[in-house]
């Protein structure tokens, strides 16, 4: 799928990486969400550096947690979400575990709640394999994996990534289309 032309929902931007990657391959507008400002700023900061004025005139922010994302209209809702399982957290660095927690027991618990509030026909997520997305129910949404990529995994991982390597997948949910309106 191509952005061109498309309304993308960044939720959970961080410093922008999806917002700068949605833009420059010509989405029509950008709603990029984050509960934290000091991302928010650093995402239209980097926007601006990285691809000037024109692209920035194309961006919103919005300051929100994922549970008020239904008024988002958009065409797709792109997420790499927090999705290390609770197990894990004591492993992480205490400075960086408000950037790690949301995975719950399983840690897919964030994924979840994007799913149970996003309005887009479409969500597109990150996942690490390990956590068998594959084996969720996502009702009502239809998944399916579309791509995966081996790459090394931060240390926190080590007891259930021994190798410090894992792969990571990207579904795509979709949701079935509503019914017409007489």
């Amino acid at each position: 799928m191509t952005a061109r032309g498309q309304v993308v929902v960044d939720a959970g931007c961080g410093a922008g990486l999806v917002t700068v990657a949605a833009l420059e391959a010509g989405a029509h507008h950008v709603i990029s969400q984050d509960y934290d400002g000091a991302a928010l700023s650093d995402t239209a900061r980097n926007v601006t550096d990285l691809l000037g004025s024109e692209a920035r005139n194309r961006l919103t922010l919005w300051e929100a947690d994922w549970s008020q994302l239904a008024p988002m209209h958009a065409d797709v809702l792109a997420v790499n979400p927090p999705q290390r399982p609770a197990a894990l957290l004591p492993d992480v660095p205490e400075d960086e575990r408000h950037l790690h927690d949301g995975g719950g027991v399983d840690g897919l618990a964030a994924l979840r709640m994007v799913l149970a509030h996003a309005s887009t026909a479409r969500v597109r997520s990150t996942a690490a394999e390990v956590l068998n997305v594959a084996a969720m129910d996502p009702s009502p949404w239809a998944m399916r994996k579309i791509a995966s990529a081996e790459l090394p995994f931060d240390p926190a991982w080590r007891s259930v990534l021994p190798q410090g390597q894992g792969t990571v997948d990207v579904w795509e949910f979709s949701q079935p289309a509503s019914p017409a309106r007489p």
